[in-house]
């Protein structure tokens, strides 16, 4: 079900308040908004929702709005005390599908940015009750994408679906991967409650993946329950306001991915090769034509495109001697790094660890020279300035490959009262800060900014920061780079 925390009114005159690396004295009433989640968590192109956000807002005219995707627009709500709409977000017909960052602010200040998804199919909220087989909210039409809310604990949410013999039908929950704290856990059961199939972890995350082949005609019953994520010393199924969740329900396996060919193909470098292990035992065979002295950089990805691969990486010469290879059974992506001994044909081998395989064994490969590189981190997603005062961003640089060039640093979207110069960083160094400046006598007010890194060699590198969700692993969630900040100026 729905719902929206209702804000309590602090009843003490000050309060202590953390941002942006110290603690600092607010007056009743100037606090940043807090948003601990999103419902709906998604939404399809073309359309506007409702969204509530869980955790305290505050005035909605005070409240600011950014997203990373100019195809989302927001506008606050016109009733006056409707806690069950915030405002509404708008969905243009040409936002780009995926995860975008979506940030609440005001002039004190930024809520932790959240994950919303856009689609490309019908959505629709969940129909409480929806607590068990008995109850369970009838999907008429497939495919569709279901929101919903496991808002209590011990909570259940049923859906029903209408199944003809032999139909495959494939449900996807995105729960974990939107920062919800919870390991989800997904049931199929028949129309009198019978467990018929389960799936707690895809390939991928902590998001479960099902997908059945209905024996007969009749109605089916998905039971979505989960865990507490992070883990903890106790065993019910777990639920709260920001358990938020979306689950997309479709007909038919997944798209089958062609087979590499039955001859070696000659790699593009810097050019992705999709490919299949789609046999037990198989394995795909590439021709990489190297230069004596070059470095090549190898990789495979599986686990990011939802594949049960676990890769198994070789490189061989044209006596198929083996000259490099990965195959540590801890983690699915595996990559090499390989200076070639001397001109030639050289295989790259693709194949599962444990020699499984089938039509979703899919993977791609990658392959290129490697080359110097350098990767631009700040700490955090916002700042904060008093008027009159400093304020000093930390940068770290992260050298690759022999990266030695100097990095100039510069701020863009700062407004005019505040002053922010561009700096570099040595070729010798790896940290620097960039300062900001703040004159005496401005009011409360905040600022969404970007940064941008030169390190002279004709290509833009952007400055992000690695966020991690509340509750989700360190790049488990469906977007892990943050790379627009907030500046908030304090009185």
């Amino acid at each position: 079900m729905a719902m929206v925390r209702r804000p309590r009114t602090l009843s003490w005159p000050v309060f202590l308040w953390f941002f942006g690396g110290g603690f600092f004295l607010s007056p009743l009433g100037a606090a940043p908004p807090t948003v601990d989640a999103l419902f709906p968590a998604g939404g399809k192109r073309g359309s506007e929702v409702v969204l509530d956000l869980v955790g305290k807002p505050g005035s909605k005219e005070k409240l600011q709005f950014w997203a990373s995707d100019p195809g989302l627009t927001w506008r606050p709500a016109e009733e006056e005390g409707d806690e069950e709409a915030v405002g509404r977000l708008r969905i243009a017909e040409d936002a780009t599908p995926g995860a975008h960052w979506i940030r609440f602010y005001n002039g004190d200040g930024s809520a932790a940015p959240q994950l919303f998804v856009v689609g490309e199919l019908d959505e629709r909220a969940e129909v409480e009750p929806n607590d068990s087989h008995l109850q369970a909210d009838e999907v008429a039409a497939l495919p569709v994408i279901l929101n919903g809310k496991l808002n209590r604990r011990g909570d259940v949410d049923a859906f029903a679906v209408r199944l003809q013999k032999g139909e495959v039908l494939r449900a996807e929950v995105t729960a974990y991967r939107i920062d919800a704290p919870l390991d989800p856990l997904l049931r199929l059961t028949d129309a009198a409650g019978n467990v018929l199939s389960w799936n707690h972890d895809s390939f991928a995350s902590l998001d479960p993946l099902l997908v059945y082949r209905a024996p007969r005609d009749g109605v089916y019953v998905l039971m979505l329950s989960g865990f507490v994520y992070p883990p903890q010393a106790r065993s019910y199924f777990e639920g709260s306001d920001q358990t938020v969740y979306r689950m997309t329900l479709k007909l038919g396996e997944k798209e089958r991915v062609k087979a590499c060919p039955d001859e070696p193909e000659v790699i593009a470098l810097a050019t992705p090769i999709c490919g299949v292990i789609d046999e037990p035992g198989a394995e795909d065979a590439f021709v990489l034509r190297a230069v004596k002295g070059e470095t090549y950089h190898v990789g495979v990805r599986a686990q990011a495109i939802q594949s049960p691969l676990v890769g198994a990486l070789a490189i061989r010469d044209g006596e198929k001697k083996e000259l490099a290879k990965y195959d540590n059974p801890i983690g699915t992506n595996p990559e090499l790094t390989w200076k070639a001994p001397a001109d030639g044909d050289y295989l790259v081998t693709v194949r599962d660890l444990r020699r499984w395989g089938g039509l979703d064994f899919r993977y791609e490969l990658l392959v290129d020279h490697v080359r110097p590189g350098v990767e631009v981190r700040v700490g955090t997603h916002a700042w904060s300035v008093k008027s009159g005062g400093t304020l000093m961003i930390p940068i770290e640089l992260v050298r690759v490959h022999g990266h030695a060039r100097p990095v100039t640093i510069t701020l863009h979207g700062l407004p005019p009262f505040l002053s922010g110069q561009a700096f570099t960083i040595p070729g010798t160094m790896k940290n620097g800060q960039l300062i900001v400046r703040a004159p005496e006598g401005l009011e409360a007010s905040s600022h969404v900014v970007s940064l941008a890194a030169d390190d002279g060699a004709g290509q833009p590198i952007g400055v992000d920061h690695v966020f991690k969700g509340a509750t989700t692993d360190q790049g488990g969630l469906l977007r892990n780079v943050l790379s627009d900040f907030l500046i908030s100026v304090a009185p």
